[in-house]
């Protein structure tokens, strides 16, 4: 039977190590060779001008950020006081091209939509 950890600094301890590990994990993934996937960034652009042609208000933030925080990801991020959709199936196809989808508020009292985007380059192994 595995030895219980009994105590808080022996957790902190291993929540160390493992944090530590998967970052290491990381930064040699994210140096690896790698190619851009096409088709990725091709979802991401259809993406982007989905929810282009539906935000004509000019107080709507809409940006990318391609290969941040690692070169295999991106984001389109939208920030507004309120968002209106006049049609919401366009919002939902924005969403299905995207890896992740999410809204939050902000502590500026506005509201974000963050539309995460993985495999945008391809290790070369």
């Amino acid at each position: 039977m595995e030895e219980m950890i009994h105590n808080e600094a022996e957790i902190s301890e291993e929540t160390d190590a493992v944090v530590l590990a998967l970052g290491a994990w990381l930064k040699a993934w994210d140096a690896k060779a790698a190619i851009i996937n096409p088709r990725k960034i091709a979802q991401m652009k259809r993406c982007f001008e989905l929810l282009q042609s539906q935000l004509a208000a000019p107080d709507v933030s809409l940006s990318y950020h391609l290969h941040e925080p690692y070169k295999s990801t991106g984001s389109i991020i939208l920030e507004a006081d309120k968002f209106i959709f006049d049609q919401p199936e366009l919002l939902r196809d924005a969403c299905a091209l995207a890896s992740n989808a999410e809204l939050y508020p902000l502590i500026n009292g506005k509201l974000r939509i963050a539309f995460a985007f993985d495999g945008l380059t391809v290790p070369i192994e």
